[in-house]
């Protein structure tokens, strides 16, 4: 399939380890937030994150910028309670998840108010749903969390497919990232049968994903009674696998996972991905050079989750971010975010 409009098949590349990083590549809370304003065509900013616990991870990261707490004076070490696998302040939907069907919150949904930035104090707060509404307020950033464990499961995915098509508006922004649940539980029992497994569920999940998004921005266009081609489409990015650190997993996973297996499972969703213009956000290079800075071989709050943060967000920002700088001198550094 033809690639969807306005997409762009890039591979944001880190050449060195997380803390070697400065605060000035890094994108300010005031940048972040004009950003996202200047996304409020045809409706609200929304960012949807749909994807593993490492993707939960990055969109409570966000949701630290917006809140003022991405450091809170606390060092670039500080972690939302979000990254715990555990958390469920706000949940909008328990569920049990195979192969171990444990209870788990699939749904986080937040709202942002950007009218008067820079005017008054405001903070994320919890929303009742996805957005629904027919006249929505372009001045709301909506901020949505589903959980997604294995590249293809029909259960959740198609509800999920179901969901984007029954409600009035699309994301603007759309992150994707599993395969950490494909690699733990592989289909077929052995490593090597997980990766060709993954390979062939990635597949039919994008698939279905391009189909759904498709038939959404027909029906968009027909309420409209405008062509599709005048509709701006989501911007869909990819984390990719991160490399796992095998001496800080336990005995019964070394078998399972490690780097090597991780960079496999990246390397045959690549062509995929870009066959469909979707983004591509490196998160295996900087967890690669920083093993040590995993909490279980698998996560990384933390200053590596926050630099995954930074890589999404700045490609989220990149045209307001060249506008600002061919437009105002730079950003004060007291205004810039640590890493």
């Amino acid at each position: 399939m033809a690639p969807l409009a306005g997409l762009h098949a890039t591979s944001l590349e880190l050449h060195v380890p997380v803390d070697a990083l400065t605060m000035h590549s890094m994108i300010s809370r005031n940048e972040l937030l004009h950003c996202l304003a200047s996304l409020s065509y045809g409706g609200p900013p929304w960012i949807a994150v749909f994807g593993d616990s490492l993707a939960r991870g990055v969109f409570f990261d966000v949701v630290s910028i917006l809140n003022g707490s991405y450091t809170a004076g606390r060092g670039p070490e500080s972690v939302h309670p979000g990254h715990s696998a555990n958390y469920s302040s706000g949940c909008q939907l328990y569920e049990r998840r195979p192969p171990l069907d444990r209870l788990k919150c699939g749904a986080f949904n937040y709202e942002y108010p950007l009218g008067g930035i820079g005017t008054r104090e405001r903070h994320v707060e919890v929303a009742g749903s996805m957005p629904t509404r027919q006249h929505p307020d372009h001045d709301i950033l909506q901020l949505s969390f589903r959980l997604k464990t294995f590249a293809w499961e029909p259960r959740f995915d198609e509800e999920w497919f179901r969901t984007l098509r029954s409600i009035p508006t699309l994301p603007t922004v759309l992150l994707l990232g599993f395969g950490v649940w494909d690699m733990q539980y592989p289909a077929g029992g052995t490593p090597e049968a997980g990766v060709d497994a993954f390979e062939d569920a990635l597949k039919t999940f994008l698939g279905r994903l391009e189909q759904t998004l498709r038939t959404k921005l027909r029906a968009i266009a027909r309420a409209k009674g405008v062509p599709v081609r005048r509709l701006r489409k989501p911007r869909i990015y990819w984390l990719t696998v991160a490399a796992i650190s095998s001496s800080k997993l336990p005995e019964w996973k070394k078998h399972r996972m490690n780097a090597g297996l991780a960079q496999r499972y990246n390397e045959v969703a690549r062509p995929q991905l870009q066959r469909r213009g979707i983004e591509i956000i490196d998160t295996f290079s900087s967890t690669l050079a920083n093993p040590l800075l995993s909490i279980d071989g698998v996560h990384f709050p933390g200053v590596v989750s926050k630099h995954h943060t930074q890589l999404f967000l700045r490609a989220t920002c990149t045209n307001f971010l060249s506008f600002r700088t061919r437009q105002e001198p730079p950003i004060d550094s007291e205004n810039v975010v640590d890493a």
